[in-house]
């Protein structure tokens, strides 16, 4: 017998597709844009949808990408791709010494700090003629799924890993009617003084809303397809 708890969290699982029709999706469930110099893979599977981005350069002459100049664009704001933290801690001893007409005196003293800095990754990435890179950078946390009104769900059930069928709100969408959007903006080039740009448009076709699965009891489908993400309720 499943008991669930009413305090249990909520979780938003979600299907990601593409707005551009030239954009493909493969067996692995990553999204594709291709040309005769390139190709751009994206996925998205992962807690809060992390941005994996995969690029081919199929031309005869190196590819560079700008990533400080390329961004993710959530709700018309723009972040950069690059940028990361890391978590700086350590101690330290101080020796303090007075001088004095009546007498010399030392003290000593340690102190420990912690905190966070900024550390940028590699700016720009090298791709050699007929060869690949990877690069795994922000996620998706910022998407508001609030902004989905709950009238659009329907009552559906739902079969997790261990073939419990169980009961979910659901919602599907095209292209034209997802209330949850994103762009990915890239600059790429050849020589310096020559950039070009590709832009992708993504949108979400299928969410579902449950505090009656947990992430890691989602069907195996769910957790290998890199079209396929899942967020906590904020």
């Amino acid at each position: 017998m499943l008991l669930f708890s009413s305090c249990a969290p909520t979780y938003f699982f979600s299907t990601i597709d593409s707005v551009n029709k030239e954009t493909v999706k493969d067996e692995q469930g990553r999204l594709i844009t291709q040309n005769d110099s390139l190709d751009i893979y994206y996925s998205f599977d992962g807690s809060d949808g992390p941005i994996l981005i995969t690029v081919y350069n199929k031309g005869k002459e190196p590819l560079y990408i700008d990533w400080k100049r390329s961004s993710i664009i959530i709700d018309d704001m723009a972040t950069s791709y690059i940028g990361k933290t890391m978590v700086l801690s350590g101690s330290a001893n101080v020796t303090t010494i007075g001088n004095s007409f009546y007498s010399n005196t030392s003290s000593q003293s340690s102190a420990s700090f912690n905190g966070a800095i900024t550390k940028e990754p590699e700016s720009i990435s090298f791709i050699p003629p007929n060869s690949k890179i990877q690069y795994k950078t922000i996620n998706l946390a910022s998407l508001n799924f609030n902004k989905v009104d709950n009238n659009i769900y329907n009552k559906r059930t739902n079969v997790d890993k261990n073939g419990n069928i169980v009961p979910v709100k659901a919602a599907s969408f095209t292209s034209g009617d997802a209330p949850l959007r994103f762009r990915s903006y890239l600059t790429l080039y050849k020589d310096p003084q020559k950039p070009f740009f590709m832009e992708q448009e993504f949108s979400f076709s299928s969410l579902i809303k449950t505090n009656r699965i947990h992430p890691s009891n989602m069907s195996s489908f769910f957790s290998e397809s890199s079209d396929l993400f899942y967020s906590k309720a904020k």
